[in-house]
C-alpha cells in the first residue's frame, strides 16, 4: 500500500523536519518530511511524552502496509489488524479528551482522505451510468464490469486527489461497490437478451425465407437443408423451451401469411433433422404445431376474407355516391376518376370490383 502524507497543523517550526504548506482557502499548516526513517514515527518521537500513541499506532500501521516488520514476522494478519483497531481506539479516546488536535491523529487524517473518495461517488457513477447508456465504439466486446473499470481508471486519473491518494482511492471504492454488483447484473442481463434476440431472429430469418421459397413437401434441396441446420445450430445455447418457441413462431408466421401449406412442408422436415434441446421433435410437439398452423390459418383467411369485403363496401359505397352526384349536377368522381354519365360509371366499377376479387384469388393461389 502506498504511503500518505500526513499534514499537522499548529506546530510551527518547533518540530525539525517539518516545513510550511499552504492548504485551500488560506489555511497554514506543516507537512512533514522523510529522514530516514517513517514520517510518522519521526512525528511520534518529536511530540515525546505528550502522545506515546502515534508512535505504536505508526508502527502498527506501518506492519499492515508493508506486510509485516521484522519485529512482528510470526505474527497472522488477524493478530495486526486486531493491534491496529485496539490503537485506533485509543488514539480516538485522545482526540475526544482534548488530548491531541482531530487533524494531529493520523487516524483522523486517513479518514479526511477516504471521506473525499468517497463524495466524489457520485460523480464517478454519473460518468459510469451515461457510458452505459452511450457506448463506445469497441463496447460491444466488454463486459459491463470491465466497461466500469474503464470508466472508473480515467475518472481517478484524471483526478489529482484522488491519483495521490491511496486511502481516497479506498474510500472511493467502498462507496461505489454496494451500486456497482446491481448494475452489472442489470446492464449484462440487458446485453444478453439483446444478443440473445438477435441470434434468434437470424435463425428464424433463414428458415422463414427457405421455407418460403422452398418446396410443399418437406424436401428441400440438400444446400437448403444444410443452410437450415446451420442456422438452428445457432440456437444450441438456447433451452429447449426457447427453441421449441422459436421454431413455433417461424411456422405461425408462415401460416399467418398464407402460407399454410409452407408451414406443414417446415413441420415435416423440422420432425425429421431438428432436435428441441437434446431430444427430437415428439409426436405430441408435433400435432401441437400442426394445430397451430390449421387455426392460425383459418384466422389469417377470415380476417383477409373481411378486408376484401370492407374494401369491396368502400367501393361500392363510393360508386353510390359518384351516381347520386351524376343524377343531381352531372357531374361525379369515382376510383379518382371524373364521370358525365351513368353507363361509363358502371362500366369501371364493374371492372373495379372485377379486377379486385381477381387479384385476390391470385394473392391466395401464389401464397399457396
Amino acid at each position: 500500500m502506498a504511503r500518505e502524507r500526513v499534514q499537522v497543523q499548529g506546530l510551527g517550526g518547533a518540530v525539525p523536519g517539518i516545513s510550511p504548506t499552504i492548504q485551500r482557502a488560506g489555511q497554514y499548516s506543516v507537512q512533514v518530511q522523510r529522514a530516514g526513517r517513517n514520517k510518522l514515527m519521526d512525528l511520534a518521537d518529536a511530540l515525546g511524552e505528550v502522545n506515546p500513541l502515534l508512535q505504536q499506532y505508526t508502527r502498527v500501521a506501518d506492519i499492515e502496509a508493508e506486510q509485516f516488520e521484522e519485529e512482528l514476522a510470526g505474527k497472522s494478519p488477524e493478530e495486526v489488524q486486531a493491534m491496529l483497531k485496539q490503537t485506533e481506539g485509543e488514539l480516538d479516546k485522545q482526540v475526544r479528551r482534548g488530548g491531541m488536535g482531530w487533524l494531529t491523529s493520523p487516524l483522523n487524517q486517513k479518514r479526511k482522505l477516504k471521506a473525499i473518495g468517497q463524495a466524489s461517488s457520485r460523480l464517478l457513477m454519473e460518468e459510469v451510468y451515461n457510458r452505459l447508456e452511450s457506448p463506445q465504439a469497441g463496447d460491444e466486446d466488454l463486459s459491463t464490469r470491465e466497461i466500469i473499470a474503464q470508466v472508473q481508471q480515467n475518472f481517478v486519473g484524471n483526478n489529482e486527489a484522488l491519483t495521490n491518494s491511496v486511502f481516497a482511492q479506498e474510500g472511493l471504492q467502498q462507496a461505489v461497490n454496494p451500486q456497482i454488483l446491481p448494475l452489472v447484473r442489470q446492464y449484462d442481463a440487458q446485453k444478453n437478451r439483446i444478443a440473445k434476440g438477435d441470434t434468434a431472429f437470424g435463425t428464424t430469418s433463414v428458415l422463414y425465407e427457405l421455407a418460403k421459397d422452398g418446396s410443399n413437401l418437406g424436401d428441400y434441396t440438400s444446400l437448403e437443408s444444410d443452410s437450415m441446420l446451420e442456422a438452428w445450430d445457432n440456437l444450441s445455447a438456447f433451452s429447449a423451451a426457447e427453441q421449441r418457441d422459436i421454431f413455433g413462431k417461424v411456422l405461425e408466421n408462415l401460416a399467418k401469411n398464407g402460407m399454410e401449406e409452407k408451414a406443414d412442408s417446415l413441420l415435416l422436415w423440422g420432425s425429421k433433422n431438428l432436435k428441441l434441446g437434446a431430444s427430437k421433435i415428439t409426436e405430441l410437439e408435433y400435432d401441437g404445431y400442426s394445430t397451430m398452423i390449421d387455426r392460425t390459418a383459418a384466422t389469417a383467411e377470415s380476417l383477409e376474407e373481411k378486408e376484401r369485403a370492407d374494401r369491396v363496401e368502400v367501393k361500392a359505397a363510393e360508386f353510390r355516391v359518384a351516381y347520386n352526384e351524376i343524377q343531381r349536377t352531372g357531374q361525379g368522381t369515382y376510383n379518382g376518376q371524373e364521370f358525365t354519365d351513368l353507363v361509363s360509371l358502371q362500366q369501371v366499377a364493374k371492372k373495379l370490383l372485377s379486377l379486385m376479387m381477381t387479384l385476390w384469388v391470385k394473392r391466395i393461389y401464389k401464397q399457396r
